[in-house]
C-alpha cells in the first residue's frame, strides 16, 4: 500500500500542484515504484500529510483515472491500474529510444561504423544479460 507515498511538492513553482502530484505518481508508476493493484492514500489522507487542499488532490486523482493511470472504487479506495503496466512500457521504450538515437548519432559524429556500433552493442547486451 501507498500509505507513504511522499510528494514533493513546491508551492513556488508555476505548475499548479495539482498537477505536480499527477506527475509524481505518473512517474512512480511508470518507474515501478507504485505496483499494479497497489492502493493509493485516500484523498483526506494525502492532503492531511502533504499539507494540501482535499480538492487539489482529488483533482490529481481524477485526472489520473482519466488518463488511465488510476481506477477509483467508492467507499474502498483509490488503486494503480493494471493497464498502466502496458504504459510503463511504452515510457520505458520511448527513453529508451531517445538515449539510443543520442549514442547513434554520437558514434556517427565519430566516424564510427554501422558493424562497429553492433558489435558495441551486442558486447553491452552481453555484460547485462549474460549470454554469448
Amino acid at each position: 500500500m501507498a500509505d507513504l507515498l511522499r510528494l514533493d511538492i513546491d508551492y513556488y513553482s508555476s505548475q499548479p500542484v495539482y498537477q505536480q502530484i499527477v506527475d509524481q505518481i505518473k512517474e512512480a508508476v511508470l518507474s515501478g515504484s507504485l505496483e499494479a493493484e497497489e492502493s493509493l492514500p485516500s484523498i483526506r489522507e494525502l492532503a492531511r500529510n502533504q499539507n494540501i487542499n482535499p480538492n487539489t488532490v482529488a483533482r490529481a486523482y481524477r485526472e489520473l483515472e482519466n488518463k488511465g493511470y488510476i481506477y477509483s472504487r467508492p467507499g474502498i479506495g483509490s488503486f494503480i491500474c493494471a493497464k498502466s503496466s502496458h504504459a510503463k512500457r511504452q515510457h520505458a521504450a520511448a527513453l529508451i529510444e531517445q538515449k539510443m538515437t543520442t549514442i547513434v548519432e554520437t558514434a556517427w559524429r565519430y566516424k564510427l561504423s554501422r558493424e562497429d556500433l553492433q558489435h558495441i552493442f551486442h558486447d553491452v547486451l552481453v555484460k547485462v544479460y549474460g549470454g554469448d
